[in-house]
């Protein structure tokens, strides 16, 4: 992964207040030449299409529910599995296809990110074999 280099790729990040983004120092050293963008808490408006993900990652980790038990490759299989769902407003394609324009998915592979066939897409708790204590709702899946 030595090749890779975020800042040709990326040009913007646009995130919320939450702890994990509050060092602008390391974000900066990170991301010397990215734009950051800050949202206003509680503004989802101002981060468009980003919500939608939140709710595609509650199908399969509640809100609520801790995030400890998971790993590094349990969030690589679930931006898998997001990133391969087809969405209308991607006038019917996967954000796969779309980033495919500007990089090759071997790029994607080297950060364990694969392209999932659509008739196996799975956005349910099942995916990431529920880790969680207080699992209920999804008997009938």
């Amino acid at each position: 992964m030595a090749d890779f280099c975020p800042n040709k790729i990326l040009e913007i990040l646009l995130t919320d207040n939450g702890s994990e983004f509050k060092d602008i120092k390391t974000l900066i050293e990170v991301f010397p030449n990215i734009n950051i963008y800050y949202c206003h808490p509680y503004s989802s408006f101002e981060k468009g299409s980003i919500e939608n993900n939140h709710e595609l990652i509650r199908r399969v980790i509640p809100n609520g529910t801790s995030l400890k038990p998971y790993t590094q490759d349990d969030y690589n299989l679930l931006a898998s599995h997001m990133n391969s769902l087809y969405r209308e407003k991607l006038d019917g394609k996967c954000p796969f296809d779309l980033i495919s324009k500007y990089l090759p998915l071997k790029t994607l592979q080297k950060f364990d990110l694969n392209r999932i066939s659509d008739m196996d897409v799975n956005l349910t708790p099942y995916l990431l074999g529920c880790h969680f204590s207080n699992f209920r709702g999804y008997e009938s899946l």
